[in-house]
């Protein structure tokens, strides 16, 4: 499971750059794992549960920290 934490803008910012370059080098599996540690903009989740469903969202396995700020811990339960 993903730690839920937030970042700040320069840590989203160098935590692509390190997946890029993983990608880069191949090591997609790596890359993935990585980008999944950046936090899930609210706006994204909301059109997952919305046009897809909740279980699909928490199967992403994404840092749904921003997610739960924005919508409160109830909206990733219902």
């Amino acid at each position: 499971m993903v730690a839920q934490r937030l970042m700040t803008e320069d840590e989203k910012f160098r935590t692509r750059l390190q997946a890029i370059d993983l990608s880069n080098a191949g090591r997609e599996a790596e890359a993935k794992a990585l980008e999944n540690t950046i936090p899930m903009e609210p706006w994204v989740a909301a059109f997952f549960k919305k046009y897809l469903s909740l279980g699909d969202l928490l199967s992403l396995n994404a840092n749904l920290a921003e997610v739960e700020l924005a919508y409160g811990k109830e909206w990733l339960i219902k």
